[in-house]
């Protein structure tokens, strides 16, 4: 062991650690790598599953090509765009800048935001937000539901600022 004087300080080495390293990474690097990638090429041979997956976009070009007509890929659709095969073999994806559709069970349907009465409430037909408006009485104004999160908006209204005690002398009822 030797000690060394470098800008940073005293650092210590040992004669022959550089040869010892380079020597372990010649002999035994090169190799193990070798084992490890034939037996996760061997694991991957094993495990694979016979069956090509499946390609949207193929069998909708197939379809069109055999139909002459443009056919839609459902798996590459959504709220903003949507895909088609084209007969010559293209494919052509619309871009829109806001949702002009939404899945409706398993489809697709135009969005559609006239109100339709359900129970005491308005809700738009079809919509990309789970919506609800009042219908009138002492039911909140609207309600917008995202997943488990809701929004709801109510109106203070005279009879319950009376009995909040808003706006009474004294705050009694």
């Amino acid at each position: 062991m030797r000690r060394a004087y470098t800008p940073q300080g005293i650092g210590v080495t040992w004669p022959g650690l550089r040869d010892v390293v380079s020597r372990v990474r010649d002999r035994w690097l090169v190799p193990c790598l070798g084992i490890a990638l034939v037996l996760s090429g061997i694991s991957m041979v094993a495990t694979a599953d016979p069956e090509l997956p499946e390609d949207p976009v193929a069998e909708a070009l197939t379809e069109a090509a055999a139909s002459g007509e443009i056919v839609e890929i459902s798996e590459l659709t959504d709220e903003n765009s949507l895909s088609v095969a084209n007969p010559d073999g293209t494919v052509t994806v619309t871009l829109d800048r806001e949702a002009v559709r939404v899945r409706d069970g398993g489809e697709f349907v135009p969005v559609d935001t006239s109100l339709v009465a359900e129970d005491d409430r308005l809700a738009p037909t079809a919509s990309v937000l789970d919506m609800d408006f009042s219908a009138g009485g002492d039911t909140a104004l609207a309600t917008v539901r995202d997943g488990d999160r809701a929004l709801t908006l109510r109106a203070v209204g005279a009879e319950q600022r009376r009995r909040r005690g808003v706006g009474v002398p004294g705050g009694l009822l």
